[in-house]
Parts: C-alpha cells; structure tokens; sequence
C-alpha cells in the first residue's frame, strides 16, 4: 500500500518538473525506520520549474491527494522541491567540507543535507538523478571528516575542561548546565558519526542509526539516556556534568591518533 501511495504522489508531481526530474521519499521512510505513525516527507528534483500556472496546479493536486490519502491511514507532510545543480553544489560543498546544516525552523540541529540525500528511497528516477547525487557523497569524503572532527572536538575539549561549567553546576543553573549537556551530546553524535563514516541524519533515531558502528564507546545507549534523565538523584545537574564530560572524553579518545 505505502508503494501504490508513493507512486500515485510522483504521477501528481511530474507535471512541475522541466527536464530531468526525480522523486523520492526523504526522512524515516528513506531510513528505513518508519512506523505505522510515519510521515511521509518527499523531494521533488528537476532541471527547471514547470510554467507558473502549472506548477501551481501540480502542488494544488497534490494536496488534494495529501487529504485523500488521510483517508487511508497515510500522512503525506509536504513535498520539497529543488533545483537539480543547486543540490548538486550543496553537497560538493559538504564534500569538500566547506558547508554547514541549514538552519530551518523544523529541524533541532539544522538541516543535513548529506543524510538526506544519501538515505532517499527513490519513487520515479528515469535520468539516475538520486545515483549522481550519492556518487559526490560515497566513498565518504576525507575532508569531510576531518572538518565535522574539528568542528565538533574543539568544544567537547573545551567545555571538559572549563571552570565555568564546574561552577554553573555547583551554583544549580539549571537552565545553562542542561542547555550544555545536551549541546554536548549532540557534538559527541557528530564525532561518532564522523568517526564511523557515516553521515548524521538530523532529527530523530541517532542512537539507532549508530548503533551497529565499529568505533563507540561502550554502553553509549543506556550513557545517554542515563545522561538526559538522570531520574531520581540526589544531584541531577552534578550527575549530568559527570557523565557527560566522561563520554565527552571517551569519544576525544577514540579520535586519537586521527
């Protein structure tokens, strides 16, 4: 049913695509962690637009099929359209470790580019639109890693070691001490990730998206969940700071030699 769903989305798109064109299924689906509460969030590429007013009309029986398939127990969320040598550029700037996450609004840590693309599970793909693009992100790009490495080591290093962490702690700012927990995490995610060679995806399922990888430190699921709800303690922010500035640098270790 998802597949017939999927097909029947690309046959309303095609008519806003000039040229070449492909439509894929981004997010939990294209990483194959979907479940029966999934949406289904699509790309749509192309050389060009469509004419304005039929482009327009594409998007409009779009949404028509976005409500009819309601009915049928399917979530369509949206459909992102993209110029073909603009998604292009982006990831060679990626590639060559030169480009950031862009920051929209729905995203927690930006938007990954790379992971988004290199997860798609393409829907309609005739002129291998989706291959070319992966073709600029495998094998992973050297330089690439060495740029998240740098990126994400150098505040790791610098907030294990930082006094005014310590005394935030000590004094009970709650609001600074998790801020910069989680903030911490999320920068030990990147590392891992770069590490293993593979590409962060964003929002939703790192753990499990990593789990299987060579270089982690041990016991990293039950770590950070421990890390992020402390539970019943005596001292939750002194628990936090402990345990996040030892898997900060267990992951600092695994980076050396890099």
């Amino acid at each position: 049913m998802l597949e017939e769903v999927l097909s029947r989305a690309a046959a309303v798109l095609r008519p806003a695509a000039r040229g070449r064109y492909a439509v894929a299924a981004a997010g939990s689906i294209g990483r194959g962690v979907a479940g029966s509460g999934s949406d289904i969030d699509l790309r749509l590429y192309y050389d060009e637009r469509a004419e304005a007013e039929v482009f327009d009309r594409a998007m409009a029986d779009f949404r028509s099929l976005t409500e009819e398939v309601a009915g049928e127990g399917f979530i369509l969320d949206d459909v992102w359209p993209r110029r073909i040598t603009e998604v292009e550029r982006h990831l060679r700037e990626w590639a060559a470790g030169t480009a950031a996450p862009f920051p929209l609004v729905w995203t927690t840590w930006g938007y990954h580019l790379p992971a988004d693309v290199g997860s798609l599970h393409v829907i309609d793909d005739p002129d291998g639109i989706v291959e070319t693009f992966r073709s600029i992100l495998f094998p992973y790009p050297a330089a690439l890693k060495t740029a998240l490495l740098d990126r994400h080591l150098a505040p790791l290093e610098y907030w294990t070691g930082d006094r005014h962490y310590r005394r935030k702690v000590t004094a009970g700012d709650t609001v600074f001490a998790v801020s910069l927990c989680v903030r911490l995490v999320h920068h030990c995610m990147q590392v891992l990730y770069a590490l293993n060679e593979r590409y962060y995806p964003g929002d939703g399922y790192n753990l499990e998206l990593i789990e299987d990888a060579p270089l982690l430190p041990p016991d990293l699921r039950s770590r950070i969940v421990s890390i992020l709800s402390p539970g019943d303690t005596t001292d939750p922010l002194e628990s936090q700071y402990a345990e996040v500035t030892r898997l900060a640098r267990d992951c600092i270790a695994l980076t050396d030699p890099r």
